[in-house]
């Protein structure tokens, strides 16, 4: 006779440790808040107000506009007869720029030889675009007025007499933010290449007069007219 297998012994279940309900648990989520950091809610307060200030809002600066320069005296004996007119300039494209000046941030001296940006200032036009656009106008008004001095592209059957290369080397404020520092060279050439270029450098320094960063601006723009003005002038 077979002997009758052992019957498995299984434990009785432990009613001391049932699973618990619902209202235990929400009882104790309710009890755990007492036990976190006290600093935790305080800074979950400065985290979210931080979140939700508006980010500061960048002021924009630009050249300003001048007024039409005056119109230099006529020498002595001088006719109202207008002389042959000459064939326009072109100033060519894209001026050489140094790298910061390509740049929409706005800088201002940091010791002698250092650079850093105005903080919450930006051009509102960049200083590749609107260096070329004052400075045809400026040469335009020393040449004698309007039509006088070309970009690319040129309009048809147009013929231009000299094209007008140019090099701003610097363009900032100097050591002691008294000043603004204009440094340039040029190269003035007939389309055909009939003649040797003509070349010349300019420094020049203008006084920074007025509140920053707008007399940057407008002490830039004198420098411009200046410049234009002095190219003209050793034209040949």
């Amino acid at each position: 006779m077979n002997p009758k297998p052992a019957a498995r012994h299984c434990p009785p279940p432990l009613h001391g440790h049932a699973a618990p309900t619902r209202r235990a648990l929400l009882t104790r989520a309710l009890t755990l808040p007492l036990a976190l950091p006290v600093a935790l809610p305080a800074a979950l307060a400065t985290l979210l107000t931080g979140c939700a200030s508006p980010a500061p809002e960048l002021r924009r600066l630009r050249l300003p506009d001048l007024p039409a320069a005056a119109e230099p005296a006529r020498p002595p004996g001088a006719t109202d007869r207008p002389g042959p007119p000459g064939r326009p300039w072109q100033l060519m494209e894209p001026l050489a720029l140094p790298a910061w000046l390509d740049d929409e941030r706005v800088w201002q001296p940091d010791g002698t030889a250092g650079l850093r940006p105005v903080a919450g200032l930006r051009w509102a036009e960049p200083l590749r675009d609107a260096l070329p656009r004052v400075l045809q106008q400026d040469l335009a008004d020393a040449l004698g007025g309007p039509g006088q001095v070309w970009r690319a592209p040129l309009p048809p059957g147009l013929r231009i007499g000299r094209q007008l290369r140019l090099q701003i080397l610097a363009l900032q404020p100097d050591p002691s933010g008294r000043n603004l520092l204009l440094q340039a060279q040029w190269s003035l050439a007939a389309p055909d290449g009939a003649q040797p270029p003509q070349v010349g450098s300019t420094r020049l320094t203008q006084p920074l007069a007025g509140p920053p960063p707008d007399a940057l601006a407008l002490a830039m723009r004198q420098a411009l007219r200046r410049l234009a003005a002095q190219i003209v002038a050793e034209a040949r």
